[in-house]
């Protein structure tokens, strides 16, 4: 981990399973993007242990693409298990599978700022502190490019390691919360 898998639901009734390696206590999450893609996939997302017991399932949060995020309870391997909702798959049944257990952010607030500013970021997601914690709240100053687009593109730095990428919409008015 981190990875990130190109998959295909071929023939119907399809089923692809992904190992990887968790330790106990890591937070690990998974984000299914296909819809987002144009692909007809409704994705449906498991987390299996070693026993093949379910430990965590998802389907249909970005829209009809999943998203779930579970802490190991133990070392070991797990499986991710993805489908198509209906059971369904054809060759343009397309997705793009990301396994991590780095830090993500889940929610910003406020949604953009005015370019060349400072802006305190209330943030939410998990391990943005910079440890492992599956619920995780911080704020942080954040310093708006003076040249950046409207839909600008940022990345937060957690420890050693970088969030996902989360958009903030910038422009040249006063800003007023």
């Amino acid at each position: 981990l981190p990875v990130t898998v190109n998959g295909r639901m071929f023939p119907r009734e399809d089923v692809d399973l992904w190992e990887f390696q968790a330790v106990s206590g890591q937070v690990v999450w998974a984000e299914v993007v296909a819809a987002r893609l144009g692909s007809p996939l409704d994705s449906h997302l498991e987390v299996l242990d070693s026993a093949g017991r379910v430990l965590a399932e998802n389907a249909d949060f970005f829209g009809a693409d999943s998203f779930l995020r579970f802490t190991a309870p133990a070392d070991g391997t797990y499986q991710v298990r993805i489908r198509d909702a209906a059971f369904g798959g054809l060759q343009h049944y397309v997705y793009r599978l990301t396994l991590s257990a780095g830090p993500r952010v889940d929610a910003v607030y406020p949604l953009g700022g005015r370019r060349g500013s400072v802006l305190p970021l209330a943030l939410r997601g998990s391990g943005l502190s910079g440890g492992g914690g599956e619920a995780d709240s911080v704020v942080r100053d954040v310093a708006l490019p003076a040249g950046a687009p409207a839909d600008f593109e940022y990345r937060l730095a957690a420890g050693s390691a970088e969030t996902n990428p989360f958009w903030l919409q910038l422009d040249d008015l006063d800003e007023y919360l």
